[in-house]
């Protein structure tokens, strides 16, 4: 299970004495904490729930590189930058724009006559197939240009 790797990861990046590495994976156990204590919640939490969760922590750090790098802050956009890379260890595979637009095209199959009215349909088709897999945003960006 992807919450038992995580925790023995933490464990090794405590005898590592790796600062940057632990602090990516305690961010990650504390998302995971706090999903567990929700309200409604059970005390254990899928890899699906997992990995949404990274896609949240990982859409928090590229924000947060962003903004460092207009600030000019290299020093904090490296820390956000090296966050990101420890926790898209944790995340599958990405779905490539190729792969994604494979499906955009089988789905405008289904609407002969789509149109930029048919968005929400088409999104609602497309995204639930690439679930942790590929940003929500891209996979919006690609359904438009396709209706373009």
């Amino acid at each position: 299970m992807l919450e038992q790797r995580i925790t023995e990861d933490m464990k090794t990046a405590m005898k590592e004495k790796d600062a940057v590495r632990l602090a990516a994976i305690r961010a990650i156990k504390s998302a995971i904490l706090l999903l567990k204590t929700e309200k409604g919640k059970a005390s254990e939490v899928s890899d699906a729930d997992t990995n949404a969760l990274l896609q949240k922590l990982m859409k928090q750090r590229k924000e947060a590189f962003d903004v460092y790098q207009q600030q000019n802050r290299p020093d904090l956009a490296a820390e956000e930058q090296a966050q990101m890379e420890v926790i898209s260890g944790y995340l599958p595979p990405q779905a490539t724009d190729e792969d994604i637009l494979q499906v955009i095209h089988a789905v405008l199959a289904e609407f002969p006559a789509a149109s930029p009215n048919d968005f929400g349909k088409i999104m609602g088709k497309v995204n639930p197939q690439f679930a942790g897999k590929a940003d929500s945003g891209r996979i919006a960006q690609l359904i438009k240009q396709a209706l373009a």
